[in-house]
C-alpha cells in the first residue's frame, strides 16, 4: 500500500519530505501525552527525535484496514537500547477517522 511505503520511508530513512502524503496538515491525536492537535512539522520533529534516541528503530506493521473514513493498523516498534545494547520493543494499535479525504488518498 502506498501509504505504508511512504510512512516506512519517513521512519526508516528520515524522508520527512513525504510527511504531507502521510498525515493531514493538522490532526488530533489521543495518546499518553493526552489529546492534542499535531501539525505535520511537529509530527516530523517527533519522528526525528525518536530516530535520534533510537537510531536503529524499525516499524513492523502486522495488520491494517482502510474502509470508508476509518483506518487502523497494528504495529510494533523494535530497537536496541543505546545504553545497554538490549533489544527493546513496543507494540500498539492505532485507529483513525479521516475527515474531508477520500479513501483513495490513503492507498
Amino acid at each position: 500500500m502506498r501509504l505504508f511505503d511512504r510512512w516506512e520511508q519517513v521512519w526508516h530513512e528520515g524522508r520527512y519530505d513525504l510527511v504531507p502524503g502521510c498525515v493531514a496538515e493538522n490532526y488530533i491525536r489521543h495518546d499518553e501525552k493526552g489529546d492534542r492537535t499535531v501539525t505535520r512539522d511537529a509530527y516530523a520533529a517527533e519522528i526525528a527525535a525518536t530516530r535520534k534516541e533510537r537510531p536503529d528503530i524499525r516499524i513492523v506493521v502486522y495488520d491494517h484496514s482502510f474502509e470508508g473514513d476509518r483506518a487502523w493498523f497494528r504495529f510494533a516498534f523494535k530497537w536496541t537500547d543505546p545504553k545497554t545494547g538490549e533489544p527493546r520493543s513496543r507494540a500498539g494499535m492505532q485507529s483513525y477517522r479521516i475527515e474531508g479525504a477520500s479513501s483513495r488518498r490513503l492507498g
